[in-house]
């Protein structure tokens, strides 16, 4: 193709882009709204989940494959999505109907999950480097003003597909300047690994121009990013969905569906390999925990030793005395800290000191002011 038919077309194209509407941002968020509604780990809370508009119109919603995964290879993302927005919905629910005290266990770092690396392998990473790079080459050299525009327009669209790391290293929607930056510091780390001379004064060009952008940083942040865009309205669609579901089933005592949920939700924390500090749960949900014996923290345990140690001392791994006739020993499994809370009673006046579980000896047999406590805590 010559080069006259190449200028052709590409301005044939450029003019054919400019007929495009604007990206639907709220349509598409709808889209992952509904999409993240039919992953597996919402299958119990699904219907206490409010739907978004359909988008495209003639999405069948009843076909739970095609809301899930159709023309959109994210089911990973999604899932990460779809217990973001029930765990946030959990910690803003009203403590009053957190009788289960899920808030207790569950951590607040923030609200997105991590995406992939290996950005440089994108084809997208390709096209628009090398692009970069030879509009600097054949139109701009040691024009300032012109590279300075040139790379305030490709770090804007960078941000379509590029995303950079926050204090956790883990990628986030990010200020369109701070995107800039981590796409140029690819690309000119690429053309210095080229070595040739054209390569190195291109790499050399752009450090100087992000030099000057500095001062213009807030000036080009208020261009926001697609992913911050996209994030704003997600965060209104399927959040605020999520926290009308959590209300409702925390409203209702649903918690055989929240624990469905959770049970999930902590497989996939476990399976991920994220940093400590964005699991979602900081212990073990109570519909995973395994029966045991809880202390107050200042009980004194008997070692098998005969010695005594107070029970927040004592290391995992530990012989306790579990039986002193016959004599028993036991490995004291993972120490977990307990949170809970009791509604406590008086009779006749007095000050409240038992528990509502407590089980009393009438004269018209074993009476409790909460049967169905008292069956839980003594079944025998």
């Amino acid at each position: 193709m010559s080069e006259d038919n190449a200028r052709k077309l590409f301005k044939l194209t450029v003019n054919v882009i400019r007929t495009l509407l604007l990206f639907p941002t709220p349509s598409f968020c709808d889209r992952l709204h509904n999409k993240a509604r039919y992953n597996p780990n919402c299958r119990s809370i699904i219907n206490y989940i409010p739907k978004g508009t359909d988008y495209p119109p003639d999405s069948n919603p009843d076909d739970w494959n095609s809301q899930f995964i159709d023309e959109l290879d994210a089911s990973y993302y999604l899932k990460l999505l779809a217990n973001c927005g029930f765990w946030i919905g959990i910690l803003n629910v009203d403590d009053s109907k957190d009788d289960q005290g899920y808030k207790r266990k569950i951590n607040s770092p923030g609200a997105w999950p991590g995406y992939a690396e290996d950005e440089t392998a994108r084809p997208s990473y390709s096209i628009l480097s090398t692009w970069s790079e030879k509009i600097w080459e054949t139109d701009i050299g040691d024009d300032k003003k012109a590279m300075d525009e040139h790379i305030t327009f490709c770090g804007q669209l960078s941000t379509i597909t590029f995303v950079t790391a926050n204090q956790w290293e883990i990628i986030q929607p990010a200020p369109t300047f701070d995107v800039l930056q981590h796409f140029y510091q690819m690309s000119t780390q690429s053309a210095r690994e080229k070595g040739t001379s054209s390569a190195l004064s291109y790499a050399e060009a752009v450090t100087r121009s992000i030099d000057r952008l500095q001062a213009a940083k807030d000036v080009i942040n208020e261009w926001k990013t697609y992913c911050q865009d996209i994030a704003s309205n997600f965060k209104v669609e399927y959040f605020g969905n999520s926290a009308s579901a959590v209300d409702t089933l925390f409203s209702k005592d649903d918690w055989s569906s929240v624990d469905d949920w959770s049970g999930k939700c902590y497989t996939d924390d476990r399976n991920y390999a994220t940093w400590p500090d964005l699991r979602i749960w900081s212990s073990t949900p109570w519909s995973l925990q395994r029966p045991g014996l809880y202390f107050l923290s200042g009980t004194q345990i008997l070692a098998d030793n005969g010695s005594t140690l107070a029970i927040k001392e004592m290391k995992e791994g530990e012989k306790v005395l579990a039986s002193a006739n016959p004599v028993q020993s036991a490995l004291l499994a993972k120490r977990e800290p307990v949170f809970v809370k009791t509604r406590l009673v008086g009779f006749n006046s007095e000050k409240p000191l038992l528990t509502i579980s407590q089980v009393y000896m009438t004269t018209t047999g074993l009476r409790a002011v909460d049967p169905h406590a008292a069956q839980a805590l003594n079944p025998f």
